[in-house]
């Protein structure tokens, strides 16, 4: 499950290289979709991304 607001505090935290790399991953991991590419499902894909987004770490206090 994604929470929404503890991901938003991750993405706000993170520097603009890191957040480029993730916006990246999303854009390919939507392409893959898009071309239906090796079978690579919107199932795959959102749960690809909801992994991807649970492991950006905690801010720094």
């Amino acid at each position: 499950m994604l929470d929404l607001e503890k991901t938003r505090e991750k993405i706000i935290a993170l520097n603009e290289s890191d957040a480029k790399s993730i916006l990246m991953l999303t854009a390919a991991n939507l392409q893959m979709v898009s071309n239906e590419n090796g079978g690579f499902t919107s199932d795959n894909c959102v749960d690809t991304l909801i992994k991807l987004f649970n492991s950006i770490p905690e801010p720094k206090r």
